[in-house]
């Protein structure tokens, strides 16, 4: 045995990072300051080196069970089986995600409850070069102008409807076209025509000079028409020029852009540069005229009004931003709620059952067409419908100026390209669904293990496809299932690791039958959680006057002091340095409990066993 140092008559070391005495001299020393290990100690007190628990004990509280009440030391799921609250959510899984949303689709029905299918086909019907194209459902009727003409037919959801031209018309290009319901208006420069559902004629009905992009419109009751800074109510039925207008805006180069009907106002939108204001007037007391139109709302700046329509008491407005869908009250306020963004401004809304309608003018780099808002199911109550994209063109750009449904389908006309309808024996070839970042609520790294899909047994037709994006890189396949494949459905995912999971679902349509596809009801992403796992450590360290070290050399030392720099570094709670043999560790003095079990015999202090609690910093690399 060594001589005994006796170091109450000298400074202690205070230490602050490593001490060369570790391991020679003493296994362990905390900010520079080495120690003995109790190493006798009974199994509860025993030095231990263990990785950190993953998972906390949980009880699922929840009324009824579901994903919440698995054991969470099975693999964690993230499953999606409703797609009803529309597109636009970037995270699938955050706290506050709405179940029933996504991130994306194209060419995919998700307006049928717990299940996602392919929408159907368009076919180009009526191919044109003019960019004034409109499109009017009148009793049973198909009204269309193109360029200079105006058409109708008795059936539009053929490959080849027969037409039949309306005469009378002047021969310039028709800016805009409204119905009340049997006459049929057609605003043109060299005035304003009508015609009706009994005959293919048309005569002139204000025959002043109208501007270029004259709007007309019906609503609530009134025939309503927009000439430059102008807006009329046209009320006489003989042939004659521009009455007194019923506003005019003092700005000479304000125009009047659309009409729509409220429940107590009519609304129009006027555009002045950078800025739109959305305009009321009612009907007078007297029933006889209509009242001096006053501001009921307004646009950010720099987003301007491009098209408007009124339907279910809601108001719906196109801009040169994307589509905002409107509330009103009693007195004809409207207040703009949240944007729904497109690449390129909405030219045209349409109204039918639930939904409305509006164009999604080149959605991407091979497809336009129409995107869709449902009045039933909202992402954000009262303030943003959800939606979708809808009916598209494959393999065609352009802006996509008017669209009308009948009968649960939809017409639409792209300027510069022609009238596309949808198609009830094609469905699209194919569409797909990307379901927003999937993170487990956990920012750590996860492991992704396998992929369930669950569709009819067998598939009715047709095939779908799986992909699983890492973190937001290119789409990596996970697997392809056709109606001969083995169900259930269960793709290995190979182990991917990420912060964030996205899923793909792609289907396609029928080869022989292109009627029928895939219809999906579920997915569920399996991963499991691996987040950097920190090392913890319980030390029972030798608190005594004299230490017997390693090298077999005994030290004195204040067993006071010892305890009082222990508690001193657990009380900061700042990491340092801990040495273990060879190694060095940053950590976290978590806890410190003094154990003595003798008074010592050169101080009024005792000996004993400090147990310490040591948690690691994890690495971060």
């Amino acid at each position: 045995m060594g001589f005994v140092v006796n170091l109450y008559d000298a400074p202690f070391y205070g230490g602050s990072g490593t001490v060369n005495q570790v391991p020679n001299v003493y296994p362990v020393a905390l900010n520079g300051r080495p120690f003995m290990v109790d190493f006798n100690q009974p199994f509860y007190r025993q030095y231990k080196r263990e990785v950190t628990q993953l998972l906390r004990n949980q009880a699922d509280v929840g009324a009824t069970p579901g994903e919440q009440s698995i054991n969470p030391e099975d693999l964690w799921r993230r499953s999606a089986d409703d797609w009803i609250d529309g597109a636009g959510q970037i995270y699938l899984d955050r706290k506050e995600s709405t179940e029933g949303r996504f991130r994306d689709s194209l060419g995919i029905n998700v307006w049928n409850k717990w299940q996602i299918t392919l929408l159907n086909d368009t076919v180009l019907q009526v191919p044109s070069s003019n960019a004034n194209l409109h499109i009017l459902y009148v009793g049973s009727y198909c009204y269309e102008s193109d360029g200079s003409v105006l058409r109708y037919t008795a059936n539009a959801f053929v490959a080849s409807p027969v037409y039949v031209t309306v005469t009378g018309m002047p021969g310039t290009q028709i800016s805009s076209i409204a119905t009340d319901g049997y006459n049929v208006y057609a605003a043109t420069p060299s005035g304003l025509y009508w015609t009706n559902t009994s005959t293919s004629a048309a005569t002139a009905l204000v025959t002043s000079t109208l501007d270029a992009a004259a709007v007309v419109d019906w609503q609530n009751g009134r025939l309503m028409l927009a000439n430059l800074n102008s807006i009329y109510n046209i009320t006489s039925t003989t042939p004659a020029g521009l009455p007194a207008p019923l506003f005019t805006h003092f700005v000479p180069t304000a125009r009047w852009v659309a009409f729509a009907g409220g429940d107590t106002r009519i609304y129009a939108a006027l555009t002045v540069g950078n800025k739109s204001w959305i305009y009321g007037t009612g009907i007078l007391t007297d029933g006889t005229a209509l009242a001096a139109p006053m501001v009921q709302g307004q646009t950010p700046n720099g987003e301007t009004i491009t098209a408007m329509v009124g339907y279910l008491g809601f108001l719906a407005v196109g801009t040169t931003a994307g589509v905002r869908f409107c509330t009103t009250d009693a007195a004809g306020t409207v207040t703009m709620e949240s944007l729904i963004p497109t690449p390129n401004p909405v030219s045209c809304l349409n109204g039918f059952d639930r939904f409305i309608w509006f164009g999604w003018t080149n959605f991407d780099a091979t497809h336009t067409g129409l995107g869709r808002m449902d009045l039933q199911n909202f992402a954000v109550a009262q303030v943003q419908p959800a939606y979708a994209s809808d009916l598209m063109a494959v393999g065609f750009q352009g802006n996509v100026v008017d669209a009308k449904t009948v009968d649960g389908l939809t017409i639409f006309a792209v300027a510069g390209v022609g009238f596309f309808y949808e198609d009830t024996t094609h469905l699209a070839p194919q569409g797909y669904i990307d379901s927003g970042y999937i993170l487990y609520d956990l920012s750590d790294l996860k492991v992704g293990v396998m992929l369930d899909v669950q569709s009819p047994v067998p598939l009715p037709g047709g095939y779908y496809a799986a992909y699983i994006s890492s973190d937001g890189a290119a789409w990596r396949a996970a697997g392809v299932h056709h109606p001969a494949d083995p169900d259930p459905v269960n793709f290995s995912l190979s182990q991917v690791q990420a912060q964030r999971f996205e899923i793909r679902l792609q289907l396609y349509r029928d080869a022989v039958n292109p009627a029928i596809g895939p219809l999906i009801s579920r997915f569920t992403l399996r991963a499991w959680p691996t987040p950097r796992r920190p090392l913890v450590w319980q030390m029972p360290l030798l608190i005594n006057e004299d230490i017997l070290t390693t090298a077999s050399d005994t030290e004195g030392f204040s067993p006071l002091a010892q305890v009082q720099f222990l508690e001193g570094l657990c009380i900061a709670g700042e990491v340092v340095n801990f040495q273990e043999g060879l190694f060095s560790y940053p950590v976290i003095v978590a806890d410190v409990t003094f154990l003595p079990d003798a008074q010592t015999l050169r101080a009024s202090f005792f000996n004993g066993v400090a147990l310490v609690q040591l948690k690691g910093i994890p690495n971060t690399t």
